[in-house]
């Protein structure tokens, strides 16, 4: 339940640390932590080859 919270306080605590005199958003570090999962979500399942045996 408290996933997102933690992910979003996270993401906050990294974007205030990363680059010390300047703030970054939490939504870019969590675009940036998002997108490859998100990709590997949306990918195609394998394909399953079955071998048909008489």
């Amino acid at each position: 339940m408290a996933t997102g919270a933690i992910l979003m306080a996270v993401a906050d605590l990294v974007g205030r640390s990363i680059i010390a005199p300047l703030e970054l958003p939490a939504c870019v570090v969590t675009a940036v932590l998002g997108a490859p999962f998100f990709m590997l979500l949306m990918r195609p399942p394998a394909s399953r080859k079955t071998s048909v045996s008489g």
